[in-house]
């Protein structure tokens, strides 16, 4: 098995960036959810269209940060940046 250095990206007109992204972000999801954070109890639903996700979660606002910290402790060169819908509505941005 190979591992590239964390100093490499991905180019993103790469004819294999998709594909690689996709089953780093399968890999991740696989690493995030097989762990024992008791914040993982808070999810309802995780789904995600490539490189988007739509998560629904109960618990505080406090957790929901630590939630995202926690994640984005994973890897040092993935982010993840998020919006807080209203109860009746999801923000979205196209």
């Amino acid at each position: 098995m190979y591992e590239f250095p964390k100093t490499i990206g991905i180019l993103i007109d790469s004819p294999f960036g998709s594909l690689i992204s996709e089953i780093f972000l399968k890999l991740f999801e696989d690493e995030v959810f097989g762990s024992d954070s008791y914040l993982l109890s808070h999810i309802v639903s995780w789904h995600r269209y490539i490189d988007d996700i739509l998560a629904l979660r109960s618990g505080s606002i406090t957790d929901f940060h630590i939630f995202v910290t926690f994640l984005n402790s994973r890897y040092p060169t993935i982010e993840f940046t998020f919006e807080i819908g209203g109860i009746r509505s999801i923000s979205y941005v196209s």
